[in-house]
């Protein structure tokens, strides 16, 4: 199989794959992250930046109780 056209477009340092990959969802990655890391800014979006224990906390209140 050819290898993706946009690879060659990558720094040498990014590798092209982030393999192995964790046995665990993108919900409990960004869970922990925040957790670990809630002051880190999570988005940053038209000048408005969103911490990671923010991103969390406004996810857990769209959660029924």
């Amino acid at each position: 199989m050819a290898p993706a056209p946009w690879l060659r477009h990558y720094p040498a340092q990014v590798p092209h794959s982030l393999a192995p990959y964790p046995d665990t969802t993108l919900f409990e990655v960004l869970s922990e992250t925040a957790r670990q890391h809630p002051d880190l800014p999570a988005i940053v979006f038209k000048g408005t930046t969103l911490t990671a224990g923010e991103w969390e906390k406004a996810s857990d209140a769209s959660l029924p109780p």
